[in-house]
């Protein structure tokens, strides 16, 4: 009887067990299923979360690189992107918790923006002051060669003046020396043939003479 009544017992405990997984296996599978379901829950907001902090996180990035494009670029150009970047609100509903960050790169990178555009014009004036330099200096070379082409001019104008003066002199003293040497043979001639008339009259004198005689 005693063994009976362990086997009662043990089929009824079994009973019992059985009854009782019966009830808590779908309370345990709702349970688990929730579970799995805030898991999910949490993983999906943690997921958003992360996706809108690397979106918050890469707009951060894009004031920071305003700078880094700003690289070589003009004055009037940084000028734009310094007003660009000013009209740039910083929110809570944008930035959330990174506002503050934002708003820290955004005076950041306008303050280096300025310090750019001050290089940047300052560069250009020195280059506009060079380029005017230069266009003076060529302006002034340009003179100063255009004064030595006139004053070649007026020495080669002088010059040929003076060459031709000079040949004019050399062949009007050419003219009074040829003229010259003429009228010295014509007087020259004119002696000789005084003096051979004069030889001639004086030959035949002696000839009469000496036939008078």
């Amino acid at each position: 009887p005693a063994l009976e009544r362990s086997r009662l017992i043990d089929a009824e405990a079994k009973t019992l067990t059985a009854e009782l997984v019966a009830l808590e296996q779908p309370i345990d599978a709702q349970i688990k299923a929730e579970e799995v379901r805030k898991a999910a829950e949490k993983s999906a907001k943690e997921e958003a979360e992360r996706q809108a902090a690397a979106l918050i996180s890469n707009r951060i990035d894009g004031i920071r690189q305003v700078a880094v494009k700003a690289v070589g670029m003009d004055s009037e150009t940084i000028a734009a992107l310094i007003a660009g970047l000013a009209e740039t609100e910083i929110t809570l509903e944008e930035f959330c918790d990174l506002a503050g960050e934002a708003q820290q790169v955004k005076d950041g990178t306008i303050a280096t923006l300025k310090n750019m555009q001050a290089t940047a014009s300052a560069h250009e004036a020195e280059q506009a002051r060079m380029e005017a330099e230069r266009i003076e200096l060529a302006r002034l070379r340009a003179e100063q060669e255009a004064r030595e082409k006139t004053e070649r001019e007026r020495i080669a104008v002088e010059q040929q003046a003076a060459a031709e003066k000079l040949a004019a002199e050399r062949a009007a003293f050419e003219a009074e020396q040829a003229t010259a040497r003429a009228e010295a043979k014509k007087r020259d001639d004119a002696d000789r043939a005084r003096r051979d008339k004069e030889d001639r009259k004086a030959r035949e004198a002696r000839a009469a003479e000496d036939k008078r005689i």
